[in-house]
């Protein structure tokens, strides 16, 4: 990874931070990164680019942690399984980087956001359960997704070593359960 990379980055990263604009220009970010514009575009296309690449660095050691999954015969996973996991595993490294997880689902990219982790996580699912993609199984990737949004974005974060309870609480129970 280059050092102009992060810095690039890290200048969106903080322009989305306290930024509620629809539309930031290159030149807000090249100015933030203190860098050229031609370095700029040696480096990145256009934002959408530096998006996927931001995406990818926060998402990296979730999903690293996640391809646990390849090596259990599919018979042996379902709901319960993949909740407990994310539970115990994922929630955890979540919370590590929950102050860029915060910004990508508070500002103006929070679709490109979702659809990135929805698109990722039901695929993944499908490879590991050998199954077809299927409104149920989306459905049950948005939900969990919610949660962890929900659970994120909250001004006083729960911490996960209490939150992993809610979670499990959450993700089994109906989900039109407003008791």
């Amino acid at each position: 990874m280059k050092s102009t990379d992060l810095r690039i980055a890290n200048a969106l990263i903080n322009i989305l931070s306290c930024n509620t604009n629809l539309k930031i220009h290159d030149t807000e970010i090249i100015k933030k990164a203190e860098v050229s514009r031609s370095t700029f575009y040696n480096h990145f296309s256009n934002q959408k680019e530096i998006l996927n690449f931001i995406f990818n660095i926060i998402d990296k050691k979730i999903f690293k942690e996640f391809e646990y999954f390849k090596y259990i015969p599919p018979q042996f996973i379902n709901k319960k399984v993949l909740i407990e996991y994310t539970s115990e595993h994922l929630i955890p490294i979540i919370y590590d980087y929950r102050k860029v997880i915060k910004i990508m689902y508070s500002s103006n990219i929070s679709k490109s956001w979702n659809d990135f982790l929805e698109n990722k996580y039901t695929d993944t699912i499908c490879k590991y359960l050998r199954i077809e993609k299927n409104m149920h199984l989306k459905l049950f990737v948005k939900y969990v997704l919610l949660i962890i949004e929900l659970w994120i974005t909250e001004d006083k974060i729960e911490n996960p070593k209490y939150f992993k309870k809610h979670f499990r609480t959450l993700c089994n129970s109906p989900i039109i359960n407003i008791k």
